[in-house]
């Protein structure tokens, strides 16, 4: 999809690169403790062999973000990562940036969490990965937007540490740009302009400037057929990670239920909004 953008904006003129984790980076998200634990020592290479041939294959240049990690910050950031306390990883700062609050939202969904248990050693190594990661994310995407200057940067959701920092470092810079998740139905996308995807106060203002408005006969009808397709599990986009329907009738067995009527309601993951300080507001 972002490649198929790519040619759009270089058939209007301009001049487009992607940029892509080369091996970099201890903490990833294709790979995550609580959905799909690294099983193969190779998947880091695979996964770099996989990236590059979609884009020999669709005619799109790219760069490894390493390009412009400086060589003399790599052991230094491991030393700082290395000595942090489990209590300081995300109140850490490097460079005077708060890199630990960059990183709070991917560590979070690395184990899937609204709270993060730090006396849990897999939990304090896994998050030490992410903030030394997230570091060296820092150099190389400050150094390559000076390298660059780019005249709008866009990035998935905003919300992983990666393009959080880019985000972040952005708005210090002041260059415009544009975050993207998939839709919330089959074959659409969503859009965050100057802002991440996840931020509430994005729905907030919505709400602000839609909550009064009513909808339309047509509207109404739209909205129930889209409540519908989510009532019978049609019509969505993400990945479904659940297990397949099972017997009602062992259902209630095993939670000791009896006939009456069930009804179960499922929030959205809460690691999703947990690094955003007004999530309980």
């Amino acid at each position: 999809m972002e490649c198929t953008w790519s040619h759009a904006l270089r058939l209007r003129g301009a001049e487009t690169l992607h940029v892509v984790d080369n091996g970099q980076l201890k903490a990833c998200h294709s790979f995550r403790p609580a959905t799909s634990p690294r099983q193969d020592p190779m998947s880091c290479l695979v996964c770099q062999s996989n990236a590059a041939q979609i884009y020999k294959q669709m005619a799109v240049p790219f760069r490894g973000l390493g390009d412009w990690i400086p060589h003399q910050v790599r052991a230094p950031i491991a030393a700082w990562a290395d000595a942090l306390a489990p209590d300081e990883l995300l109140q850490a700062e490097w460079d005077g940036q708060p890199i630990g609050s960059w990183s709070r939202s991917s560590a979070h969904t690395q184990f899937r969490q609204t709270r993060l248990d730090l006396t849990d050693p897999e939990v304090v190594r896994v998050t030490r990965d992410v903030v030394h990661s997230c570091a060296l994310v820092y150099e190389g995407v400050r150094h390559l937007l000076d390298d660059w200057r780019p005249d709008r940067m866009v990035t998935i959701n905003g919300r992983w540490y990666p393009h959080w920092t880019a985000v972040e470092l952005c708005k210090q810079k002041g260059i415009p740009f544009l975050t993207h998740e998939r839709g919330l139905q089959k074959s659409t996308v969503r859009y965050a302009d100057g802002g991440r995807t996840h931020e509430l106060g994005m729905f907030r203002d919505y709400w602000k400037d839609w909550g009064g408005v009513p909808l339309t006969v047509d509207q109404l009808r739209y909205a129930d057929k889209v409540l519908n397709d989510r009532r019978w599990g049609r019509n969505y986009t993400w990945l479904v990670s659940s297990p397949k329907p099972q017997d009602p009738a062992e259902v209630r067995a095993r939670l000791g239920l009896d006939e009456r009527p069930l009804v179960a309601v499922y929030t959205s993951s809460g690691d999703e909004t947990a690094a955003f300080e007004d999530r309980n507001r």
